[in-house]
């Protein structure tokens, strides 16, 4: 037999990770709650009004036999925890790269701060090494410096012209932007910190662990650029009317 106060006070003290599920032996509820915070509060609020029906249900199909429902909530509970913090694992550290690989956001381009993803305007691959870029950079470099905008002078000082100097500008954040993502760089530490430096597997998940944090970055900052963009749109809109 169940105890409805035990189930309000499982519901009231776990309730978002299906605890009071758990306690009257609904194990798919349970997981499904502890995995969705209760359907993101919602079966919350309707577990609070269905909780008496849930404890009388179980009570008219449960035998008179001892219960285990101390030992199964102590094997199902370390269980639940674990997916749980698999599933927000995966969302923290998934979720920027499947935006940007279903093409809803170009990250690349936006940790880059160029016109566009940096690797198209480099015309190289992804996982080229670092001495592949650089001559991909040198000869995108010169391929700018031919073109008709960089031949075209500022007649005053004598100097590029606007267009020129921001191919150039991009064209330099792109290449270090993909040296960064590469694990190389031009700079070398000083010779007195050598001896200090970190050790590669402490440098490859430092590496690993900046990548991440900069593409949360530059999700966030594109997530508050177009919300600024629609609301902009709507203001005028309304004027507009």
């Amino acid at each position: 037999m169940k105890d409805l106060r035990t189930a309000y006070a499982l519901l009231f003290g776990a309730g978002f990770v299906g605890g009071h599920h758990f306690y009257l032996d609904r194990l798919l509820h349970g997981t499904i709650a502890a995995t969705t915070g209760n359907f993101f509060g919602v079966g919350w609020m309707v577990d609070l009004l269905c909780l008496p029906y849930y404890t009388s249900s179980f009570n008219r199909t449960a035998t008179a036999s001892r219960d285990r429902s101390c030992g199964r909530l102590c094997c199902c509970l370390p269980l639940v925890q674990c997916v749980v913090i698999l599933v927000v694992c995966g969302i923290a550290l998934g979720l920027p790269a499947f935006f940007h690989s279903a093409g809803v956001v170009d990250l690349e381009q936006r940790m880059a701060g160029t016109a566009g993803n940096p690797y198209v305007i480099l015309d190289i691959d992804r996982d080229a090494s670092a001495e592949e870029l650089q001559k991909a950079y040198e000869a995108q470099l010169r391929d700018v410096e031919a073109s008709k905008d960089c031949k075209l002078k500022e007649s005053k000082e004598s100097r590029e012209s606007k267009a020129c100097r921001m191919k150039k500008k991009h064209l330099k954040k792109a290449i270090e932007f993909s040296l960064r993502r590469s694990g190389e760089t031009k700079e070398e530490p000083p010779r007195k910190q050598r001896r200090r430096t970190k050790s590669d597997e402490d440098r490859e998940f430092d590496q690993w662990f900046d990548q991440r944090r900069s593409e949360w970055e530059a999700l966030v900052a594109e997530v508050k650029e177009g919300s600024t963009r629609l609301f902009k749109s709507d203001d005028k809109a309304h004027e507009d009317l």
